[in-house]
Parts: structure tokens; C-alpha cells; sequence
């Protein structure tokens, strides 16, 4: 009993200095292996993440929603578990399934692309990290523009 309200304590301690600070996601570095099967579209998405803090974190699973220009494109889940250094970059690839029906707001968004505009692509749910024994969410929220090449 004696050792919980020692940790307590320290994790407030911490908490109350800013121990801890946001893990931000920096950029959506790209789409990758996108493939059809079944009416949708499967493969991944590469997110460039930076970790502030002066310890690593794990992340270890996620829960994220991907939306192309406001329209909710497809659900994302952590590929494999990533270490994210201390006050460092890490790339995180998450595996994305797409709704089904989702070709034509696609297409519609190409279109858009190809005619000079650019599409909304905004991703936002979170991330679960890990550091020794405590678990903690780690919100993902960033909007950005998608152009073709």
C-alpha cells in the first residue's frame, strides 16, 4: 500500500511540473501499398510523430479516423508497436481500411486534385503509448492538404 501512494504521489508530482508534454504529429508523410479488394481500398499511412519528452514512449495501438475533404474515408490501426525516441522524430505506420463506397468521393477528390485544387486530408482519434508500467492516449489531430504528383 505504502509503494501505490509513493507512485501516486510521484505521479502527480510529475504531472504538476509538465513532466509529461503532448506527443505531436508533425506531418501525414503519405499514403502507401493502396490496393481495391472487395470494394475497398486497403494499405497504409505513414505519420511523422515528435516526442518532447526527455524519455521514449512505445505506442502500442491506435484508434484513427481518416477523412478525405470532410467525408470519413477509413478507419486506421497501429501496424506494429514503434518506439519514439526522447526529444526525437519517429515514423509510425498505421494500417488503414477504407469504408466501403468510398470510390466516388475518391474520384471526386482526383478530379479536384487534377484540376488544380488540393483535397483536405485530416486524420483524429488516438494513439495508446506506453512508459514503463503507465499507459497513456495520445490524441491525434491534424488536418493537411493532399495534392497529386
Amino acid at each position: 500500500m505504502r509503494q501505490v501512494l509513493g507512485i501516486f504521489a510521484l505521479a502527480i508530482f510529475f504531472a504538476g511540473c509538465g513532466w509529461f508534454q503532448p506527443v505531436e504529429v508533425t506531418e501525414i508523410v503519405g499514403f502507401n501499398n493502396l490496393r481495391l479488394t472487395s470494394g475497398t481500398l486497403q494499405g497504409s499511412l505513414q505519420l511523422r510523430v515528435y516526442n518532447p519528452n526527455p524519455y521514449s514512449l512505445h505506442a502500442i495501438s491506435s484508434e484513427v479516423d481518416v477523412f478525405v475533404d470532410e467525408e470519413l474515408f477509413g478507419h486506421c490501426t497501429l501496424a506494429e508497436p514503434v518506439r519514439i525516441p526522447s526529444d526525437a522524430s519517429a515514423d509510425v505506420i498505421l494500417d488503414i481500411v477504407s469504408e466501403d463506397k468510398v470510390l466516388g468521393s475518391l474520384l471526386k477528390s482526383g478530379l479536384k486534385s487534377l484540376l488544380g485544387g488540393a483535397s483536405i486530408v485530416k486524420a483524429s482519434g488516438t494513439v495508446t503509448g506506453k512508459q514503463w508500467w503507465i499507459r497513456s492516449e495520445i490524441p491525434v489531430e491534424y488536418t493537411d492538404t493532399l495534392k497529386l504528383r
